[in-house]
């Protein structure tokens, strides 16, 4: 069973470049709104949130986040911001309220084996016995 992925972002590419890129280990639910992200958070159990900072005209992802967090409870183990427009002030402010990393885009390998090789405790998924 593989560990779920949410991935909010409203550039197309960038949803199907993360899939790709995480599909060994995650199933990525691709959210191109705030309103499918909370439909996907209401019904599944998340280990890693993936958000674009500029999500459109209306909404940054640091806003997405706490709408995600503070209305509706999602607390995942692991919070990635990703940007095409990297700086001092969207990293100091996305790390303040709870990121553990920001990555620029285009994605690379390093976005990859960062996202691979994070430690989820086993708690969070249930175990099949046998």
């Amino acid at each position: 069973m593989k560990e779920k992925a949410i991935c909010l972002d409203d550039d197309p590419l960038s949803l199907r470049l993360v899939e790709h890129l995480l599909k060994k280990r995650y199933e990525v639910l691709s959210c191109a709104t705030v309103d499918a992200a909370v439909r996907a958070v209401q019904s599944h159990a998340v280990d890693l949130f993936l958000c674009d900072y500029h999500l459109g005209d209306s909404i940054t992802g640091a806003q997405a986040w706490e709408i995600l967090s503070e209305n509706h409870g999602f607390n995942p183990v692991h919070r990635v911001l990703i940007t095409s427009y990297p700086s001092p002030e969207i990293e100091e402010e996305t790390m303040g309220i709870g990121f553990d990393r920001v990555f620029a885009k285009p994605l690379r390998r390093e976005f990859q084996s960062y996202c691979l090789n994070l430690w989820i405790p086993p708690m969070n998924r249930p175990v099949a016995v046998g």
